[in-house]
């Protein structure tokens, strides 16, 4: 551990164990977003269409939103 004025700035650590840990969670975010997953499905009671789920914001915000619209948002995500 490297520290700066008596604080913890920096860890060093060997490439393949630093590779091993970024794999790892990304596994784990992997499998939390499974479990999420599963848990909506089971949990629901029915699904929309995207153009259902974009004709009811509309209703509720007053705003229409289009496809091209959302994917341009989802570019700075």
């Amino acid at each position: 551990m490297i520290t700066q004025r008596g604080r913890p700035k920096a860890v060093l650590m060997e490439y393949e164990s630093y590779n091993q840990m970024i794999k790892r969670q990304e596994a784990l975010k992997d499998a939390r977003d499974t479990l999420i997953i599963k848990r909506a499905i089971t949990s629901s009671t029915g699904f929309v269409t995207f153009d259902e789920l974009l004709k009811d914001y509309e209703r509720a915000t007053g705003t229409r939103v289009s496809l091209d619209e959302l994917a341009e948002l989802a570019k700075g995500v």
